[in-house]
């Protein structure tokens, strides 16, 4: 009879913690555009997988300024900085009269800040500026290794993380 007992109290105490682990784990979504989820909490980490304006994920542990994350539909775990998510719930809605108009995961992102195609044009037009650098520097793409090699090269190091 008492190990019965003992085994119960084992059991309700596993059964807590186990449900307090996982209420630990805040959830929170990603607020850019694209976020490179990585293998470790540093911007030179290898890239596990990315994520896109929307996703929701759950935080399973924060370091500095880093969260270690659960990679949605998996079981994979990494790390994305901070500033890629809030703890409010990003919701995607449309009306029936929408749904026969489908837009780009670019417009989605622009729209969730409140940007739009329609404002920036009437923003270049009115205010005359010439974004035509902006556009070029936009699409220069510079991978993990060769950042971490102009780093090695100029002997900089990083304040944060490892340099995996």
């Amino acid at each position: 009879m008492i190990f019965r007992t003992e085994k119960r109290a084992i059991f309700t105490l596993m059964f807590f913690l186990a449900a307090g682990f996982l209420c630990a784990q805040r959830s929170m979504s990603i607020t850019v555009q694209k976020v490179e989820v990585r293998t470790s909490p540093s911007f030179l980490g290898g890239v596990v997988a990315t994520l896109v304006y929307g996703d929701s994920v759950r935080v399973r542990k924060e370091q500095g300024s880093w969260y270690q994350i659960t990679i949605p539909d998996t079981r994979d775990t990494g790390w994305i900085h901070s500033t890629s998510v809030t703890r409010k719930r990003i919701v995607f809605a449309a009306s029936s009269a929408d749904m026969s108009t489908e837009a780009t995961s670019s417009e989605v992102a622009l729209a969730g800040k409140g940007f739009n195609k329609q404002v920036e044009s009437q923003f270049i037009e009115e205010n005359q500026y010439d974004y035509a650098w902006v556009d070029r520097m936009e699409g220069i793409v510079v991978q993990s290794d060769e950042i971490l090699a102009f780093l090695e090269e100029g002997g900089l190091l990083t304040t944060e993380g490892d340099q995996e």
